[in-house]
């Protein structure tokens, strides 16, 4: 696998806003599955990634971090065996985390929402197999939540009551939706 990163920040001279950053990510992958001598099933992904954040700051007590995060990637296989159709994800992702400090009182919250959609690219190449997931190559979407929230109350500089909840959705990869035949 090979990858790339690039990323930027600015740090405005601003009471509020205390950091804008921008992050792209690049990687390539080249999966084999051979067996012995023979090559059956060959697999390149690309994925391409953006994701924007800004840190704020309203006075002393309160600070937070709010960001979109986009996702793309194609994978396309090669090989008469192959397990996994061609095929193309995307995702858009919002985000916020919040952080309150009073006294010895400390309260993070965070909340993300996320778009997936997974598409099957079919090419005369790829045969799907009747298995229930090989069989059904639909387009798929999906919409997911995540939250958090921790609160912290600091008795003595060595003892704190914590409490905390989280709850958390991710979209089924493209090997659990799609994955039909043989695979080694």
């Amino acid at each position: 696998a090979h990858s790339m990163q690039l990323e930027s920040t600015i740090q405005p001279k601003s009471s509020i806003f205390t950091e804008l950053s921008i992050k792209y990510m690049f990687q390539y992958a080249d999966d084999r599955e051979l067996v012995g001598i023979y090559r059956v099933n060959t697999m390149e992904s690309y994925r391409h990634g953006l994701r924007i954040e800004g840190r704020h700051r309203f006075g002393k007590h309160w600070s937070g971090l709010n960001g979109i995060e986009l996702a793309h990637m194609k994978l396309q296989g090669d090989g008469l065996r192959r397990y996994l159709p061609n095929n193309l994800s995307r995702e858009i992702g919002l985000f916020t985390t919040q952080h309150v400090a009073w006294k010895n009182l400390l309260l993070d919250v965070g909340y993300r929402h996320d778009r997936v959609a997974r598409l099957v690219l079919m090419d005369k190449q790829y045969k799907p197999s009747r298995g229930l997931a090989g069989g059904k190559l639909t387009p798929r979407d999906f919409a997911l939540h995540q939250f958090s929230a921790e609160l912290r109350y600091d008795l003595l500089n060595f003892a704190f009551f914590k409490a905390g909840l989280q709850q958390s959705e991710r979209a089924p990869e493209v090997n659990e939706l799609y994955a039909g035949n043989e695979h080694f």
